[in-house]
């Protein structure tokens, strides 16, 4: 571990070193023709997996006046705080951002836009402050600050903008949006260059793809993200884009690859990967590991991105459901309904579509309570593309090399088992018994020919089927 500090006098010169994380800062003093009475230090501690330690920005003066002063690794803690500096505190901003820590990073955003004084500035404090409130799920916010932006410098977008407009648009289910704008993106830093924009980008890249019947495109996207040229990926974004890779295996059937690539859970991404590991443990049956992994990161996900938090509670509803305990489920079905509609955002709804449908259908003052974020939900299933729908066998020609033509039943069955369902939740989406699903997993295993729930998915969307 090495702790590090720039001699700030040229504010850009001192701040870029703190974005490329992977080289060890040094300490460096600017030229300056003439010494300033007071001078500001950024200091950050870099660890050796590429993380970051404490970070501040404080002042510190000269001996006599003549030269630099020296290094306050000692008096870092005593020293008072310098005079905000805007542009350091924008990348000191992105430097939090990209570990993970976006509480943080909001406040050095905002302390640089109070403190900028030229429009350029104040458009780029604005535009990062519009992206984390996207990502962390505050679409309203992000929504406003982007206005603000415009207003500032009108017509000048810049691709921290535009990936911020295309993370609302995605969790808004607005798919070709998103995707239009991901492509206005121009950079092309990857995420040990770049670790915060970046990994942004290849998770919405990802998503696109997961959500339009390509996750092995998705999944082959992140595996090369993950190391470049034998490089580590820092340990948030290594947490976060680890988490989407294994979303992308589950999507493609082969869940115990997702559960390996999560276990043991990122300690810096614990409740995107702990989310993702109980999904996965509830889709082959662990109920009580499911149960167990969303008690570890219970904490974490206090101060997750609310999409996160959206799938977790519905994700424990239809845990305690399993259960029997309807009061609680109902609990945590409002719960995560009220969140979706608070910001307009159905995506994360939507894994859990047919689950849900079947859970108000039985509670209809709680279906009415949230009639239109459901409405919005419903039209969003329908119009895209982004789960399949139902198999209608009186439509949709079967292949020839099945065992016998799948009924309609067994296709609504293999329809929520590439959902991950598990019996008891396809019984009570499809309204029949758990002996019932039991029996039309017999003939779909003995049509596909497999013996498993993982190798007929994955047969199935092979065929078309699921």
């Amino acid at each position: 571990m090495s702790s590090s500090a720039n001699h700030v006098t040229d504010a850009v010169a001192a701040a870029a070193p703190l974005v490329r994380t992977r080289t060890p800062l040094s300490v460096t003093a600017a030229p300056s023709a003439a010494p300033a009475p007071d001078r500001s230090w950024a200091v950050v501690e870099i660890l050796r997996d590429g993380s970051t330690g404490p970070w501040m920005i404080l002042t510190a003066s000269d001996d006599d006046g003549t030269g630099p002063a020296a290094p306050p690794a000692l008096a870092a803690t005593t020293l008072p705080p310098s005079r905000v500096d805007p542009v350091l505190e924008v990348h000191l901003g992105r430097v939090q951002a990209s570990q993970g820590h976006h509480r943080e990073a909001v406040r050095s955003w905002t302390k640089a836009l109070r403190a900028a004084t030229t429009g350029s500035l104040r458009h780029r404090c604005l535009a990062q402050l519009a992206l984390v409130d996207a990502y962390m799920g505050r679409l309203a916010r992000s929504a406003e600050h982007d206005r603000r932006a415009e207003r500032i410098m009108p017509g000048v977008g810049g691709d921290t903008l535009q990936l911020a407009r295309a993370v609302r648009h995605l969790a808004q289910g607005d798919l070709p949006e998103a995707r239009r704008r991901l492509e206005l993106v121009v950079s092309t830093a990857d995420v040990q260059d770049e670790p915060w924009e970046g990994t942004l980008r290849l998770l919405l890249g990802a998503e696109l793809l997961i959500a339009t019947g390509r996750p092995d495109a998705a999944s082959r996207l992140l595996a090369e993200a993950l190391a470049v040229d034998g490089t580590p990926t820092p340990g948030w974004s290594s947490g976060v884009l680890r988490a989407r890779r294994a979303d992308a295996f589950a999507a493609e059937g082969e869940l115990l690859r997702a559960l390996a690539l999560v276990t043991p859970l990122p300690a810096q991404a614990a409740a995107e990967a702990g989310v993702v590991a109980a999904d996965t443990r509830a889709a082959i049956g662990d109920m009580r590991g499911a149960q167990a992994v969303l008690t570890a990161v219970v904490d974490e996900l206090d101060l997750a991105p609310a999409l996160v938090q959206v799938r977790a509670w519905v994700l424990e509803a239809r845990l305690e459901q399993h259960r029997g305990n309807t009061v609680r489920s109902r609990v945590l079905v409002d719960r995560a309904l009220q969140a979706a509609a608070g910001e307009d955002m159905p995506t994360p709804l939507r894994r859990d579509w047919q689950w849900l449908r079947a859970t108000l259908d039985r509670d209809l003052p709680l279906r009415h309570a949230h009639r239109e974020i459901l409405a919005g939900l419903d039209r969003l299933v329908r119009d895209s593309d982004v789960r399949p729908r139902l198999v209608d066998v009186s439509r949709a020609p079967q292949p020839e090399v099945l065992g016998g033509a799948l009924t309609e039943r067994e296709s609504q069955v293999l329809e929520l088992l590439a959902e991950m369902y598990s019996t008891e939740e396809i019984a009570a989406a499809l309204f029949v018994s758990g002996n019932t699903v039991k029996t039309h997993l017999k003939g779909i295993f003995a049509k596909l020919c497999v013996n498993r729930r993982v190798d007929a998915v994955r047969r199935g969307r092979q065929l078309g089927l699921c």
